[in-house]
């Protein structure tokens, strides 16, 4: 059985989450965000919540609860149950900061699209994180980015249009599997290191990227597609990759 009411204040450990409101699963004794209307700045988001006599752990935020809000700050805490960041979250929002726990599994598409003032996202090197989603994080102020171990895919659109990004980092065991169309489209990343576990980079996921340094071990599958399928910044301007100890040139 599922309830969507306000949630009084006496019922959360930070006030300055009052007003939230909160959708609840009596039988998982779970609770989702669900909606967000506040000018409030900065929030704290609990590890629970009270309703009944009954705690219920903050498992999801959902469908675009944070969706435009003048929000600038999100702390939730390192021992969250967070799983979820849903579709559209924090969508068009003014959140410049967020710190993302272990817990959570998902990001979902467009969860923080249009977010033009974010341009720091924390998010623990032990973290459980599997999906980023399509659009995810495009049109972000992010200038750096580590890709979780347990993510397996960058898929369309993840940093298309994060003009100030520069640097993606790799956990040293990454178990990405794919880069898809448009991951990097129009972002300042100029090198990139290919994780060992990367099986495929379809075409067009650097279009428009100002990468010109490519780093792929030999004995990876992507060795002799690598120069075919990708980086199609300027025709004028020699895009260089780095292939082991093997140096090709692109004009």
């Amino acid at each position: 059985m599922l309830s969507s009411p306000s949630v009084n204040s006496s019922l959360i450990s930070k006030p300055e989450v009052t007003n939230q409101c909160f959708s609840y699963n009596f039988n998982l004794n779970t609770a989702s965000i669900v909606e967000f209307n506040n000018t409030i700045k900065h929030i704290h988001i609990p590890i629970i919540v009270e309703k009944d006599w009954n705690k219920f752990n903050i498992t999801e935020i959902s469908k675009e609860a944070f969706k435009n809000s003048t929000i600038r700050t999100v702390h939730i805490p390192k021992d969250s149950y967070l799983l979820k960041i849903g579709f559209g979250a924090f969508n068009i929002s003014l959140i410049a900061f967020i710190s993302i726990p272990a817990s959570v599994e998902e990001i979902d598409d467009e969860a923080f699209l249009e977010c033009e003032c974010l341009s720091k996202i924390i998010i623990p090197n032990d973290s459980h994180l599997k999906t980023i989603g399509k659009y995810a994080l495009s049109l972000t102020k992010i200038s750096e980015f580590t890709v979780p171990k347990h993510v397996t895919e960058i898929k369309e659109g993840t940093f298309d249009r994060c003009l100030d990004l520069t640097e993606i980092k790799f956990d040293e065991d990454s178990e990405l599997k794919k880069i898809c169309n448009n991951a990097f489209r129009y972002s300042s990343l100029n090198k990139i290191n290919i994780p060992k576990s990367v099986v495929k980079l379809e075409d067009g996921c650097f279009n428009a990227s100002h990468l010109h340094y490519v780093n792929v071990e030999s004995g990876n599958p992507i060795y002799k597609n690598l120069i075919i399928k990708n980086c199609q910044y300027h025709s004028k301007l020699p895009i260089s990759f780095k292939i082991a100890n093997f140096i090709q040139t692109k004009q």
